[in-house]
């Protein structure tokens, strides 16, 4: 947007002065919303290495509102990761994907909570069964963490019109 060119006879001390003087920022075109990301990933200390072992999740989604997942494997698939989140009950629908495995075996899970809109609760590990490797990281989370990538809200973004006085601004 270009800058307007006001008379420097309407400020004074830095602030606007004037009969019938404003600035009036008019909404154009609104910025997009983004849907929350909730990364879950299978972790281990180096040299340990995970060859099977399943895990469930936990969903408080409103409060009060708790649902949990089925078992899932230590490689399940992103289309099974979708499957077993869209069956809870508090949840309409979520995209995900699948990074891995790593170098201990371990696997990330992108889970994007699509028609949810807000800020979704995080994840809970609710169970483990049948991990053998270890993680002894500090962050008080084991071999299994959840993590919030990306938050839910609206992009800064869009475009606006500036005016002043009764001049507007050109694109």
């Amino acid at each position: 947007v270009d800058a307007l060119a006001v008379d420097p006879a309407v400020w004074d001390n830095g602030e606007l002065t004037g009969t019938g003087v404003g600035i009036d920022i008019v909404e154009v075109h609104r910025g997009t919303t983004v849907a929350e990301v909730q990364s879950v990933q299978t972790r281990a200390d180096e040299g340990e290495v995970i060859v099977g072992g399943s895990f469930t999740l936990l969903l408080e989604h409103p409060p009060g509102v708790v649902d949990e997942t089925l078992p899932l494997g230590y490689e399940t698939t992103a289309a099974d990761m979708c499957a077993a989140i869209r069956a809870l009950s508090n949840v309409n629908d979520v995209a995900c994907a699948r990074v891995g495995p790593d170098t201990e075996g371990g696997y990330r899970w992108d889970v994007t909570f699509v028609a949810d809109g807000g800020d979704i609760p995080p994840l809970r590990v609710a169970s483990l069964e049948g991990f053998r490797a270890r993680w002894t990281g500090g962050d008080g989370q084991g071999v299994v963490r959840v993590y919030e990538s990306r938050a839910a809200g609206a992009l800064l973004g869009g475009t606006f019109r500036l005016a002043l006085g009764g001049d507007a601004a050109t694109d």
